[in-house]
């Protein structure tokens, strides 16, 4: 069921996307679905380790620069993005850029709702500086990190047992968190505890309590919101940001926090597979071309929509899970199959044959899924390169 999310206005190379404003994260990100969709080169050797709330670990793939204008006032900056090939929006602002830019305090008219497909996310994403100070029940001076992206507040599961707070554990207040990338974990409970600003001023809120989170507390954009936070008790900065500078990710040592988080009962897919495909070299294989776009467009979109199915039935499989494992595997071998040049595919894909002979069984049980899969990606692979072979 479709809701309404904050987002902020502006255009990215032309286009006006649906751009999440998460104050959460500390970095500008993009999906590698909406970097295809753009067409937009990526640079495979600067990539960087994520952390997820939840303390796993995600490494993107590259990053892009894009032209990024706000609507109101209109000003241009150029951005250079992480892009994460599981992301569940395809463009997320991070706390740098929102900050730096004025826009949830002087410029807080260009947050606007919109519709989001996907119900109850929590996204957290990057090391934020977004942070106050304030009271938890009787516990003074604790450290809140404030994140627009959240529909809830967490609270880590060690740390509400250090202080002391009582923890419901029903069946009923247990929920799943969906993280960046698509993954999910299930919470230990919630707590329902006062926080105090620092004027005095207490609301009674309710955490989920989850266990291994990356941050203490984090506040969401409930509370953030409808407390007029950034306005009212987080003090602004030295704002630096310029449409001169490029926003280059510094260099990386250790894994940045990476943890957004969906609060949801079901995931919707992350994957909306549109393709641009390169201009052809030569307008005499133009007529070739079309006919071998208009084919690699059915099998993509018949991928999507299997893409889809295993999403919604799987969203609680754990990626530890030998069956998450082969899905990932399998998604991978077909984005290299579709992205690469046919001969230098067959000759990754064949080697792939090769050594996954030599591990496996084939006399195993015909009905083995692992065995299944593999068989079905051989086929259609061999069917899209013998089509293009046909075409040349």
């Amino acid at each position: 069921m479709a809701q309404k999310k904050r987002g902020l206005r502006g255009f990215i190379n032309g286009t006006s996307p649906a751009v999440f404003a998460d104050t959460g994260a500390s970095q500008n990100i993009m999906s590698l679905d909406y970097v295809r969709k753009l067409g937009l080169g990526i640079d495979f050797r600067k990539t960087q380790l994520f952390e997820l709330g939840n303390k796993k670990r995600v490494r993107s793939i590259g990053i892009v620069q894009v032209q990024w204008e706000l609507a109101d006032p209109f000003k241009a900056y150029t951005l250079t993005c992480p892009v994460l090939e599981m992301c569940l929006f395809d463009v997320i602002l991070g706390s740098q850029f929102l900050t730096e830019t004025q826009t949830l305090s002087k410029y807080a008219y260009r947050i606007s709702n919109c519709i989001s497909p996907r119900p109850f996310q929590f996204c957290l994403l990057g090391k934020s500086s977004s942070s106050i100070t304030g009271s938890l029940g009787l516990w003074k001076d604790v450290f809140a990190l404030l994140d627009t992206g959240a529909e809830c507040n967490v609270i880590d599961y060690h740390y509400a047992k250090c202080l002391g707070l009582a923890i419901d554990c029903t069946h009923k207040a247990r929920n799943y968190l969906i993280s960046a990338d698509g993954s999910t974990q299930r919470t230990v409970g919630q707590t329902r505890v006062h926080w105090t600003f620092a004027d005095g001023k207490q609301i009674l809120v309710t955490f989920e309590v989850l266990e291994n989170c990356a941050s203490n507390i984090v506040l969401g954009e409930g509370v953030v919101y409808k407390q007029n936070v950034f306005e009212d008790y987080v003090k602004p900065l030295d704002f630096r940001f310029s449409s001169a500078v490029c926003d280059e990710p510094r260099p990386i040592c250790t894994a940045e926090l990476l943890a957004p988080f969906g609060y949801t009962n079901r995931v919707e897919s992350a994957f909306d597979r549109t393709r641009q495909h390169f201009s052809r070299r030569s307008s005499r294989r133009a007529s070739s071309a079309a006919t071998e776009d208009a084919t690699d467009a059915q099998a993509r979109n018949k991928e999507q929509q299997r893409r889809q199915d295993w999403n919604q039935q799987n969203y609680r499989l754990d990626r530890l899970d030998d069956a998450y494992r082969v899905e990932m595997q399998r998604r991978e071998r077909f984005d290299r199959i579709y992205s690469m040049s046919s001969i230098r595919a067959w000759e990754i894909e064949t080697q792939w044959h090769e050594d996954w002979d030599r591990q496996w069984d084939f006399g195993c049980d015909a009905d083995d899924e692992t065995q299944r899969i593999e068989m079905e990606i051989r086929y259609m692979f061999d069917s899209m390169h013998s089509q293009r072979l046909a075409r040349r």
